[in-house]
């Protein structure tokens, strides 16, 4: 694939747009299957298309932090490595539990890690409720995410295109 003439980017925006795809296609089915069994958007549909856009925004940028590890750890390394946040993040967010049913000395934990403010925008604008702040914040840890991962993701991807 490397002795095509390609430019070196192509392989990682490639990669970003097919996971970009696959997230809204699984978006897609996850809604049809909720709106199958009684899943509503009260706040109209330009509040749907956002909440569409924000596990896609949210799973580039873990497809960033994906890419960037896959790129300079091990394969099983990097599952081993990237599980417990996974399983951490989903645990302790706010789309099973409030916040402030959550012990007192995890709340803060709770409320700034990086899925609960999705959560918490999916929610507002899926049944009302707070959107601005939430969706915000989830913006700043997506631009954040993705501007750790940039700079190790093209030196990454720029020796990947070198080596044979």
């Amino acid at each position: 694939l490397w002795s095509l003439r390609i430019h070196r980017s192509a392989g990682l925006l490639a990669r970003l747009t097919a996971e970009t795809v696959r997230v809204l296609l699984t978006t897609l089915v996850i809604v049809g299957t909720g709106m199958i069994l009684g899943f509503r958007f009260h706040q109209g549909p330009a509040a749907a298309m956002l909440w569409m856009a924000i596990p896609v925004i949210f799973g580039v940028a873990f497809a960033a932090v994906a890419t960037t590890a896959a790129l300079y750890w091990p394969k099983a390394v990097m599952v081993e490595a990237l599980q417990p946040v996974v399983v951490l993040g989903a645990t302790f967010c706010t789309g099973f539990v409030p916040v402030d049913k959550y012990p007192d000395w995890v709340q803060p934990v709770v409320r700034y890690q990086p899925m609960s403010p999705a959560v918490d925008a999916m929610r507002g604008l899926s049944v009302g409720g707070p959107v601005l702040a939430p969706l915000v914040s989830t913006l700043l840890w997506c631009a954040a995410i993705l501007a750790v991962c940039l700079w190790p993701i093209m030196v990454g991807y720029r020796k990947a295109s070198t080596s044979r």
